[in-house]
């Protein structure tokens, strides 16, 4: 077992596995917390809630009573370098919860100690990385329509595997807001895309063969249909064009895009 910036990985050469996790990293912040005997939670998030600045305090005294009771940007900062490091699978609840760093109630701290319950049930949960599969590339897109209840906007999630391995995630809230689901998963669909040309070629700059076409992989039929075909109805005008840049590197060959 070894250890590199916080992230211990151990090398199976027999069997060419790879595992890597953030065990200690994670009882480092229960303790942080007083939270290393909590009980665990099976999801990173509390189900039926939605955190909104409804429901942050008003009263400057109230919101200082709060962060005394709870360090929000600390317990941030934990999460952040545990989701970049190694748990892509948290940062939905960290995107959620990085809106109330200054500022929070009681069902944020409870969100973010629920957090933390999902991470001490998870705690040795890892990335792992086999030889012997295909050296393709593969990306996957998602979106969270209206995902922010206080400004609509909706939220992007993009994982790219290379030869079956997460090489790399992404969770961010989408710069305008869309006028339908498909709308969303569209702007989701350019960010896969754009951001799969860039890791490709980090990918070939470090000795991968480039294998054409890339699968892209969306649950949404109608934002493929828009983005394979030139052709479309007048309740598209809307869309920028930067949205529709996808259909080029379809063109081009670059990308296929299949329903997931």
């Amino acid at each position: 077992l070894k250890r590199c910036l916080g992230i211990d990985y151990e090398i199976d050469y027999e069997n060419s596995i790879i595992t890597m996790n953030q065990y200690d990293h994670v009882v480092k912040m229960l303790r942080a917390f007083n939270m290393e005997d909590c009980k665990a939670e099976s999801h990173p998030m509390p189900r039926n809630v939605t955190l909104s600045e409804a429901t942050v305090p008003t009263d400057p005294d109230e919101i200082d009573k709060y962060k005394k009771q709870f360090n929000m940007e600390r317990a941030l900062g934990y999460f952040n370098w545990i989701a970049g490091g190694t748990r892509p699978d948290i940062c939905l609840a960290l995107k959620h919860l990085s809106r109330f760093a200054k500022a929070y109630g009681p069902e944020h701290i409870a969100a973010a100690k629920h957090l933390m319950r999902y991470l001490k049930g998870t705690a040795r949960k890892c990335l792992i990385y086999r030889a012997g599969m295909e050296p393709r590339m593969q990306v996957f897109t998602d979106a969270s329509h209206a995902g922010c209840p206080d400004t609509g906007r909706s939220i992007t999630g993009v994982v790219i595997k290379f030869a079956g391995c997460t090489i790399f995630w992404l969770c961010l809230y989408q710069k305008i807001v869309s006028h339908s689901s498909c709308e969303s998963e569209l702007m989701a669909l350019d960010k896969g895309a754009t951001t799969g040309r860039f890791v490709r070629w980090l990918l070939e700059a470090m000795g991968a063969k480039r294998s054409k076409p890339t699968n892209i992989f969306v649950d949404n039929q109608g934002t493929i249909d828009i983005a394979v075909n030139p052709v479309q109805a007048g309740r598209n005008k809307h869309v920028h064009a930067r949205y529709f840049y996808v259909r080029d590197l379809v063109k081009n060959g670059e990308y296929v895009i299949v329903h997931l």
